[in-house]
Parts: C-alpha cells; sequence; structure tokens
C-alpha cells in the first residue's frame, strides 16, 4: 500500500522522464511543501458537502509567475481570480470552496504565503479559470483543446485518490493505494487492439467507400483519422459512464450476434433488448463531412477556389458537421445513461446497442482466477458482483470484452485470452488529464 508520504520520491524519480518528450519539467517545491500538499489534498478527498462527492485541483504556483503566464492577448487566455487576501490553505477550505466551480475548468491556486524554509504556510491566494476546451479534448467533444499551465498540479475525483500532473500530462495516480503509471494505446494494441481490430477497419473501408475513393486522405497526412475516430467512441462511452458516478458494465461482442441469438441469450438475460443503431451511421456521416470540409477549406485558404459556389458549400458542410457532431454526442449520453440501469449494456463492435440491463445467467466451473496484466493471480471471489458477472461473461464467450466501471471512476477491462480470462486493472489514466 502507498500512501501520501511516499508520494514525493516517486515523484522525483519519473517527473524528468515524463515530461522530457514535452516540455521542461516544472519546479518542485521542497519536500515539506509537497508534503503538506499532498497530505492534506489525500484527506479531503473523503469528505462530502451534503453528500456530494468532492472534486478539485490545486496548482501550486506563484501569483506573479502564473499572471505573468496569461497573455492577454491569447486567443483563449486562462483567467486568474485573485482574493484580497489568501485564505489559508487547509481541508476545511478546500470543502468549502469546492462546490462554487467545476474541477473540469477552474483550479485552486496554492503558494507560499511566508518565506520560512523551516515553517512554511501555505495559502489559498486565488482560482484560476482555464476554461472548458481541454476538458472536451480529453472527453473527445472537441478536437483541440488548451492545456492547463505548466504547474504541479494535484487533482482528486474519488475518496483517497490523486492524479499528479503538469501541463495536463499526468505523471502518476494513487488509486486504492496503488501508484498506477500513465498508459497509451491499451484499447488499440494487444488482446483489446485485436477484439476492436475488425471494427476499426469495417469503419475505415465505410467512410472510404462513401467518399468514392481508396484511402481516406490520398495525401497520406492523416490516412488513420477514421480509425482513431473509431476508438474515440469506445473512450468517451466509458468516459461519460465513469462520469455518472453510479458505475456500470458494458460487453463488447461481434456484430454478427443479435438480440434473439442463442449464442448470447445461453450466457445473458437481456431484460430490454434494442437494435439501435444510429451511432455507427452518425460517426461515418461525421468522418466523410470533415473530409469533404477541409478539401474546401484547405485551397480556399491558400486564395484557390475562391467561388461563391464554394464559398456556399463550404458553410453548408460546416453547419451540417455542428449537427451531425451534436446529434453523435446526444447518441453517447443516451448509451451511457443506459448504464443507470441494473445489469450490462450490450454493444457490437460496429456500436449497434443490442440491449440494456442485462444479467448475467453463464457459469463458467473452472473459472477460479483472473491474471491481470502483471501475470498475477487473483480469485474471482476477492472481487464483487459485477466484476464476477463479467468475468463468467468473458470466460463463456471468449469473442466478448467486459468493461467495468466502478462507483469509484477505476474503469476496468477483461476478456478471454486463450485458457486464461485476463484482466486490466485500470484502464482510465491515459496520459494526458486533469
Amino acid at each position: 500500500m502507498k500512501y501520501p508520504k511516499d508520494l514525493p520520491e516517486i515523484l522525483k524519480k519519473t517527473i524528468n522522464e515524463i515530461k522530457s518528450d514535452h516540455s521542461p519539467p516544472p519546479d518542485l517545491p521542497q519536500d515539506i511543501i509537497l508534503n503538506d500538499l499532498l497530505e492534506t489534498s489525500y484527506h479531503a478527498s473523503f469528505l462530502t458537502e451534503e453528500k456530494r462527492r468532492l472534486g478539485f485541483r490545486l496548482v501550486f504556483a506563484n501569483k506573479k509567475d502564473l499572471i505573468k503566464k496569461n497573455d492577454p492577448h491569447f486567443k483563449n487566455p486562462h483567467r486568474t481570480i485573485i482574493f484580497p487576501e489568501p485564505r489559508p490553505f487547509n481541508i476545511s477550505e478546500i470543502l468549502r470552496l469546492s462546490p462554487a466551480f467545476e474541477m473540469t475548468q477552474v483550479l485552486i491556486c496554492v503558494s507560499q504565503t511566508n518565506r520560512s524554509k523551516k515553517d512554511p504556510q501555505l495559502g489559498i491566494w486565488g482560482l484560476l479559470d482555464t476554461g472548458t476546451s481541454w476538458w472536451k479534448l480529453l472527453s473527445h467533444e472537441s478536437n483541440h483543446g488548451m492545456p492547463p499551465p505548466n504547474y504541479l498540479t494535484i487533482s482528486s475525483t474519488e475518496p483517497g485518490n490523486l492524479s499528479l500532473s503538469a501541463e495536463g500530462i499526468i505523471f502518476f495516480s494513487l488509486r486504492n493505494g496503488e501508484v498506477i503509471e500513465p498508459s497509451w494505446g491499451i484499447l488499440q494494441n494487444g488482446p483489446l487492439g485485436d477484439f476492436f481490430k475488425k471494427g476499426s477497419i469495417s469503419f475505415y473501408k465505410k467512410v472510404v467507400s462513401e467518399l468514392s475513393g481508396k484511402r481516406y486522405d490520398p495525401d497520406g497526412h492523416d490516412e488513420d483519422y477514421p480509425k482513431r475516430f473509431y476508438f474515440h467512441f469506445i473512450e468517451r462511452l466509458l468516459f461519460h459512464i465513469r462520469q455518472k458516478g453510479h458505475g456500470g458494465t458494458v460487453f463488447f461482442v461481434p456484430d454478427y450476434l443479435t438480440p434473439k441469438d442463442s449464442r448470447l441469450l445461453d450466457r445473458v438475460n437481456i431484460k430490454y433488448p434494442l437494435d439501435y443503431d444510429e451511432i455507427w451511421k452518425l460517426m461515418v456521416s461525421s468522418i466523410v463531412s470533415h473530409r469533404k470540409y477541409y478539401d474546401l477549406h484547405f485551397p480556399m485558404r491558400k486564395g484557390e477556389q475562391l467561388t461563391k459556389e464554394n464559398f456556399i458549400k463550404h458553410s453548408m458542410i460546416s453547419s451540417n458537421q455542428d449537427e451531425i457532431d451534436e446529434a453523435l454526442s446526444d447518441c453517447v449520453q443516451f448509451v451511457s445513461n443506459l448504464s443507470g440501469v441494473d445489469g450490462a449494456v450490450i454493444i457490437t463492435d460496429k456500436f449497434r446497442v443490442i440491449g440494456f440491463g442485462s444479467e448475467v445467467i453463464a457459469n463458467s466451473p473452472s473459472l477460479e482466477f483472473v491474471i491481470s496484466t502483471e501475470k498475477k493471480k487473483t480469485p474471482i471471489d476477492s472481487f464483487g458482483t459485477r466484476h464476477r458477472s463479467s468475468f463468467r461473461f468473458c470466460s463463456s464467450l471468449e469473442d466478448s470484452v467486459g468493461f467495468i466501471v466502478s462507483s469509484d471512476g477505476g474503469v476496468k477491462a477483461t476478456m478471454r485470452v486463450g485458457p486464461d480470462v485476463i484482466l486490466w486493472p485500470d484502464i482510465n489514466i491515459g496520459g494526458l488529464g486533469l
């Protein structure tokens, strides 16, 4: 088990490696200050305000330095809100401040208020409004965003869990007493990537056929964009389920299965069968529209093909793109809401929703352990009902993937690989975050 007191040394060892490919690492405060920041944040994370779960972000930065970083002429500057006098930095103050704003947008600004090295005092000198663009980028609601400033940031969204980052690059997280490093491309690579490969290729081919070509980007600048967009939907769906805070289970199965297929019904009792097939069509329309928009946009930007007809067409495509993306966002919200019903949501690798409120009835007598990605065996009896049901389903249907979203925000993946059921213990921590 790891605790806040263990994190400073881990941070010092990892910070330079993680930041080396991006920008210079932020200056870290002395250990006594870092320990105060971590301990206070950790204990504050367990508190609730009128039964609401507390979420907050702290940034350790000098007031003058942070204000200097914000260029008022920049398109989307961060905005500082300065208190007349610093507030004390303690658990009670975090509890009082946090409900007043969205942690996805506003950071609590902390710095040292005296000059003492032996007995440094910390205070909250203000707030930093970073806007919503970075959060929208993380949740795939937008394709661009302005990151938080390059200062040490401590975030908490669940009791006892902390994430340490700077400029939107996560160093590591403390979750359930374990230090978890950022992960990249888990869905695209390995066994999970093998399962979703067929769906992503089908999506790419459908987009190309709609464009009446042989490749998405003949120039080769962004040929993989349709496949990335495919995986973005999976991440986006899991992200929205996680944000609801009630937990949920999602099973992905091959698209040849239907709600009445005995291969499925022998394993689950689908209380609410569906055949919801809107997502795939909207995703294809979105990518096709995206490509047509830029086919016009780039030449016009260079001063070429500036005709009235092209201008009207460009405007119409842009307006249509907004409508498609809004409809797709609505679909993501709709499907994520289905996870609030007791039981699993079942969706195919072409994002056709087969049903929800699904109870796993499959039995797997030989299943006694699950194996983590570190080859560690864990008895299934040590997990809760939601996890055990997912293990049994994936054990009995090899061509499937289960995602288990816990109420505390953790996201796990499971699937059968050969004779074993594999568990990815935490896939929701990507390299970018808060």
